[in-house]
Formats: structure tokens, C-alpha cells, sequence
């Protein structure tokens, strides 16, 4: 059902851009009326800016966490690399857009072509290199410079900016195709009003709930569990799911991040497992019993899928998403497979309680995967042991590169990608 939703959402990702190129191929490009050099330069120059500023666009609204944009595409994942390779994509596209441009000029006197990227006395193109300037830091502080990720995340948001930018230069530029810069402005209007939600906005719109904490504890070297309770509401999620969280305590970078929920729905307390693996996540441990927590969500559809028979592999901090849906283990009788991958036995948490379960549920098996001694999992191996993998549907939470290696192997095993699920937060 989740890869069914991600191809509608791309299919209406190609639609809405699809549009605009139909209305510019409609109006008769320069190079369609007078094939050439020049007038491919001037018509690259159009279709780059037309299609790469509806992919930043889009991107942006892709970024608001908007539960009906789930329902489109089955998963917050997969809406988040839309956002990527349309961010990315985008960007590319509207930095080429002035290099068509300024070729076209410079093919017959290179001073055109460097007179043309300078600022003059003229509105739309100003506009339009302000834009180009904010893109070109945006990509070079992306690629080029290692930031740390809340600085990362502020820069970040300046593609806003960028479409503000963008958006007016292409108002205020000549055209006769006028439809296209309405199409092309509902949709920039619609990006900008994500953007300001997100933002300017976002203490005063986006729904939080609040918590406080009641206990931290550092369960080993890497991993710190954190205990909540409501200061209203609980919040009502299902098994898999995960939250943005933000703390404030002294301490603690004042910061949004997600984390899976560990905890079962039907308790009060809110609980998470968090591992030291950045900035970030390194100060955890000076987390003080009585701090607020600002909450959003819940987010993702991992687990959602109720099947009789399931394989679950995790790796690492990768079993937080699945510990959510432990208690219910004990009165449901579905037959699971837990593969629980670490890189030493010691790295294992909440192991007690799988076995605990395990040891009054046979239909859930528990093995626990030491990747030092038995090197890495494969899908051949979840086969052999497992046996066969027919309409078994496969969870898969870990590290990036895992999750990409065996989903890949256990596509390579003819198994179909609908039942191939994995947790991309």
C-alpha cells in the first residue's frame, strides 16, 4: 500500500509540473519558431527557470509535515526524498537558468555575456541575481563546509528566500505567457505560506504537545532512555511511529530532532531511546528529570502493515521503533522473526524484555545478530534461518547504508518492494 502511495505522489509531482511545459510548448518557443544556437541558449534558458522553480516550490510544501501529504505518499520518508531530489534537482536547474542566458549574450561579445550577470538598473534582473547569489552560498555552504546541523538546518531555510526572490523576478520579467507565471505564482504563493508556517509562524500554528520529563537513564555507553509524562493530553500514536522533540534545559542545544517512540501507546508515559551519535545527541545525558519537552507528531507508517507473518531486522538503536509494539506481542499471536544487529552483545538494549516476551509468545523469535563474530547480515542468511520469504512482509530500521544494502539483497531475492519496509527519519 505505501509503495502504491509513493507512486501516486510522484505521479502527481509530474503532473503539476508537466503543466507549465505545456503551456510554454503551446506559446511556441524561440528555438521551435527559429532553430538555433542562440535560440536553443534563450529556450534552455526558459524551460531550466520554469521547471526549477516549481521543483523548489514543491519541495518546500513537501517540507511542511502535513498528515494529508502521508496519506498521498504512505510515508513521511518517502516524502522526505521527494523534498530531497526535487530540492536538489531544482537548485540545479535555477542555477542554470542565467547560464543559458548569459552564453546566449556571450556568443556574440564575452562582455555581454559578464555585464549580463551584474547587477544594473533594472528590477526583475537584480531580482533575479539576488537569487542567484543566495542560491550559490546556499550550495556552497551544503556541499563545501561542514556545518553543524542546527546551523546546517537555519541556512537551510533560506531556500525560502530564494523563491521569494525568485518568485517576483520572473513577475516582473517580460513575457507574454502569462498563464504560466499564474500557474507558476499559485504554487510559489503556496511554497512561501509553507515557508512562513514553518518558520515566522511555526510557535504560533504548528500543534505541540508538551512533556516533562520524569527520568533520564543511561542504559550503556551510547544510548540514554528518556521518560516522560504529559503536562494535558498524552499523545495518541501507534507502534513505529516517531516525534520531532525539542528540550529545553539548560545544557541542551535548543533544537528539533526526531526520535522513534519506545514506549506502548496504551501507557501514560511518552519514552524514547536516544544514541550519542552527533552534536546533538551527545549532551542528552545532562537531560534534568523536569524539563519541558515540546512535542510534534506522531509522524510514519512503519509497522502499519498487520500481516500474520513478518520478519523485523534491526540494527543497532534500530529496535527503538520496534520496542513500541513489544507489549502487544504478548496477547497477539503473530508469528515474528526479530533480527537484532549490533556490533558486540554489550551494544544490545531492552534485551530482557524480548526475551521476556518471547519466552511466553513462541510465535516471536528473537535472534540476537553479533556482527563481530557472525560478520554482517544478509538476506540469504534471514532466509536460511527464517525459511521462506513469500508473502512475509520485511521491516528493516538501521543504520542507512543496512538498510540499503539488505533491501537491495532481498530485492535480489525476487521479494516484492511492497513488502519491503524500512524507517527513514
Amino acid at each position: 500500500m505505501t509503495t502504491l502511495k509513493n507512486k501516486v505522489g510522484w505521479l502527481l509531482i509530474i503532473i503539476i509540473n508537466v503543466i507549465p511545459v505545456i503551456i510554454w510548448l503551446s506559446s511556441g518557443p524561440a528555438f521551435f519558431l527559429n532553430p538555433g544556437y542562440k535560440t536553443l541558449l534563450i529556450s534552455l534558458g526558459q524551460l531550466t527557470a520554469i521547471i526549477g522553480i516549481m521543483f523548489l516550490a514543491i519541495a518546500i510544501i513537501l517540507s511542511g509535515r502535513f498528515k494529508v501529504l502521508e496519506n498521498i505518499f504512505g510515508d513521511i520518508s518517502n516524502i522526505q526524498i521527494a523534498h530531497e531530489i526535487l530540492g536538489g534537482v531544482g537548485t540545479l536547474l535555477l542555477l542554470g537558468h542565467p547560464l543559458f542566458l548569459a552564453l546566449d549574450r556571450g556568443s556574440s561579445s564575452l562582455m555581454k555575456g559578464v555585464l549580463f550577470m551584474l547587477p544594473r538598473n533594472d528590477l526583475a534582473p537584480n531580482l533575479g541575481i539576488a537569487a542567484l547569489i543566495l542560491l550559490l552560498l546556499l550550495v556552497f555552504l551544503t556541499y563545501f563546509v561542514k556545518l553543524r546541523y542546527n546551523i546546517w538546518k537555519y541556512t537551510h531555510q533560506f531556500l525560502g528566500i530564494v523563491l521569494v526572490l525568485g518568485l517576483f523576478h520572473m513577475v516582473f520579467a517580460p513575457s507574454n505567457v502569462y498563464e504560466i507565471k499564474v500557474f507558476i505564482a499559485i504554487w510559489s504563493f503556496i511554497g512561501i505560506a509553507v515557508y512562513l508556517y514553518r518558520t515566522i509562524l511555526s510557535p504560533v500554528l504548528v500543534q505541540t504537545s508538551i512533556y516533562i520529563v520524569k527520568s533520564v537513564t543511561i542504559i550503556n555507553d551510547g544510548i540514554v532512555e528518556v521518560k516522560m509524562e504529559p503536562k494535558n493530553k498524552p499523545l495518541h500514536f501507534l507502534p513505529g511511529q516517531f516525534v520531532f522533540i525539542s528540550f529545553k534545559c539548560n545544557g541542551i542545544p535548543l533544537e528539533v530532532h526526531p526520535f522513534s517512540i519506545t514506549s506502548d501507546p496504551q501507557d501514560k508515559m511518552l519514552s524514547l531511546d536516544i544514541k550519542s551519535l552527533g552534536d546533538y545527541t551527545a549532551h542528552i545525558s545532562a537531560l534534568q528529570p523536569g524539563s519541558e519537552a515540546k512535542i510534534e507528531g506522531p509522524f510514519g507508517r512503519f509497522l502499519e502493515e498487520n500481516s500474520d507473518h513478518q520478519i523485523w531486522i534491526a540494527g543497532g538503536i534500530g529496535i527503538a521503533p520496534f520496542l513500541s509494539k513489544l507489549n502487544s506481542l504478548r496477547y497477539q499471536r503473530l508469528s515474528i522473526d526479530l533480527y537484532y544487529v549490533v556490533h558486540t552483545q554489550e551494544e544490545a538494549v531492552h534485551v530482557n524484555d524480548l526475551l521476556d516476551v518471547a519466552k511466553n509468545n513462541p510465535h516471536f523469535r528473537v535472534r540476537l545478530y553479533d556482527s563481530s563474530k557472525e560478520g554482517h547480515l544478509t538476506a540469504e542468511i534471514v532466509q536460511t534461518m527464517s525459511g521462506n520469504l513469500k508473502n512475509k512482509h520485511i521491516y528493516i530500521c538501521g543504520p542507512p547504508a543496512m538498510e540499503k544494502d539488505l533491501k537491495k539483497h532481498f530485492q535480489d531475492l525476487k521479494i516484492p518492494s511492497k513488502y519491503l519496509h524500512t524507517n527513514r527519519i
